[in-house]
């Protein structure tokens, strides 16, 4: 899979010291989500609590994730001033942190709501550009297939969305 152009995902897990009260983890959550107000390369910026029933998260409690656009952009936050003063404050509070910064590979889902996401995701795999109002197209005659409806042929095949009652009717070929 192709790594996205530019787009730099920072990810960072953080388990807070043993003690640290909820206001406390509350007010610094705030502050950083507020960086995305004072540095320009932060794009954007989501956070969690775990909710994982696998029991793998090695005491990780929190995840943060901020968007740039390159790699140079979080370079520029990372010695940003805010970040530095703030990165002090935050990390002087966890027990366990670790960060990865990763470029997203293209996006496949099983979501049936993302029919138009897996169009734009066969597209990239194909390395072809399909315009809006064709993906628009698409989207409307495909949208009462299920997800498992849409085959994804080899390379030198086409495009094939099976129809929901395959034994009614011959699928729709489609390049």
């Amino acid at each position: 899979m192709e790594e996205a152009k530019g787009v730099v995902k920072h990810v960072l897990l953080a388990k807070f010291k043993e003690g640290t009260a909820q206001d406390q983890i509350d007010q610094l959550i705030k502050d950083y989500a507020n960086l995305v107000n004072l540095i320009e390369p932060m794009k954007s910026f989501q956070w969690g609590k775990n909710v994982s029933i696998e029991n793998l998260h090695q005491g990780f409690t929190h995840i943060f994730e901020s968007t740039f656009e390159s790699t140079e952009g979080v370079a520029e936050y990372v010695a940003h001033p805010a970040h530095v003063e703030y990165a002090n404050l935050f990390l002087a509070n966890l027990e366990k942190v670790l960060v990865i910064d990763y470029k997203p590979t293209t996006k496949v889902s099983n979501n049936q709501n993302d029919t138009t996401d897996r169009l734009q995701t066969l597209s990239s795999l194909y390395n072809c550009r399909i315009s809006c109002k064709a993906l628009e197209f698409i989207f409307t005659i495909t949208s009462s297939f299920k997800a498992a409806d849409v085959c994804v042929p080899k390379p030198t095949e086409s495009l094939i969305f099976k129809s929901c009652s395959a034994s009614s009717k011959p699928p729709m070929a489609s390049s």
